[in-house]
């Protein structure tokens, strides 16, 4: 609002073209030992540094400027700047508090997982896979498998304690708990009523999975868990349909579903 004339004196000039050249060094090293160790915050402060180097440049364009054509663009290049500066930290803040509030997984993490637990010898299906990032290669997550009805606890304890060993040595992720979901292999009968359970359920719009599902006969009940898309509008009013026409197909059974949400891609 009141611009004053600007001196430079050579000194001066030279300690800032030092200071340009020593920050784009010390950004680009910090920020690539951040890349590498995988450290929001050292990369952070290495583009602090390189911000730095161009505000300092930009001091230097400016005094080239007044020196040679005598027109001061000081206030100018101020005003530009500010709107980088602020720019850069909003950027750098929303980042960090992405970070914190939490983010999507990794889809192709989450698969990989997967199919690790469903190769073991024995697991019909690996589901409800949730995966929690505490920072630099600290992943812990749950998940649900399904196994046949005929397996016993000390059958079930060594499948689990294998599965949370090759996933750790595999993908450096903690599987807190794995929780088991038994599915008849005896019974032909409960077996075509899996079947033609499935083809009702993938009936229904929006439906992308089925798992859980047990019937027992000795109390005429059927559980299953029904994955509904988040893409559908009304996921309670879906649910509710696959419900009613389960409970039409078999009004000798009651049901026991569950709504799920497969945490996979989210």
């Amino acid at each position: 609002m009141n611009p004053v004339t600007p001196t430079y004196t050579t000194p001066s000039l030279i300690i800032v073209a030092v200071a340009v050249v020593v920050k784009i060094i010390l950004g680009s090293y910090v920020k690539n030992v951040g890349l590498k160790v995988n450290s929001d915050s050292l990369v952070n402060s290495g583009e602090e540094a390189k911000l730095d180097s161009i505000v300092s440049a930009s001091t230097l364009v400016a005094a080239a400027i007044f020196i040679f054509f005598g027109l001061s663009l000081e206030a100018y290049l101020g005003a530009i700047i500010s709107i980088i500066i602020i720019k850069s930290g909003i950027d750098m803040i929303r980042n960090t508090i992405s970070q914190l509030l939490g983010e999507r997984n990794d889809p192709e993490l989450a698969r990989e997982v997967r199919k690790t637990v469903e190769d073991f010898p024995g697991v019909e299906g690996a589901y409800d896979l949730v995966l929690n990032n505490y920072g630099p290669d600290t992943w812990n997550g749950s998940i649900h498998i399904e196994v046949p009805d005929t397996y016993t606890a000390d059958k079930l304890d060594q499948i689990i304690r294998d599965i949370q060993l090759e996933v750790y040595f595999k993908h450096q992720i903690v599987l807190t708990a794995i929780g088991v979901y038994s599915i008849n292999t005896q019974d032909p009968h409960v077996i075509a009523m899996h079947k033609k359970l499935k083809e009702i359920v993938f009936s229904h719009k929006y439906v992308t999975q089925l798992h859980g599902f047990y019937v027992n006969e000795s109390e005429k009940t059927i559980r299953f868990d029904v994955v509904i898309s988040l893409d559908a509008d009304d996921r309670l009013k879906i649910f509710e349909g696959v419900v009613k026409d389960v409970e039409s197909k078999f009004p000798e059974y009651e049901i026991e579903a569950f709504p799920d949400v497969d945490f996979t891609g989210v």
